[in-house]
């Protein structure tokens, strides 16, 4: 960034990091309104816990050193009756 000391663009990123996180929590609660309201219904499905969990490694925001969450071997079993996509985001946005 042009004509910024190290400081000050580390200012400006802390900044855009919590732009970005204000705008996840924005879009969540947009989201839990639409559920609340009816305008949005959940599509329930058996879910493998497993999917759900590949889901929120892919969803999770990198960490502050850029690294993305990865997934080990998984060996979680069974199943859930949800929005499989929709609790991977939550879960990810957790994260």
């Amino acid at each position: 960034m042009g004509g910024l000391d190290e400081r000050q663009v580390r200012f400006v990123d802390q900044i855009v990091a919590a732009c970005e996180d204000i705008d996840r929590l924005v879009d969540d609660l947009s989201l839990l309104g639409r559920i609340g309201d009816g305008r949005l219904r959940p599509q329930l499905a058996t879910v493998p816990l497993a999917e759900i969990a590949a889901r929120a490694a892919d969803t999770a925001p990198p960490s502050t050193d850029g690294r993305r969450a990865r997934l080990g071997e998984t060996r979680t079993e069974g199943v859930v009756e949800a929005d499989g996509e929709l609790v991977g985001r939550t879960i990810g946005r957790l994260a």
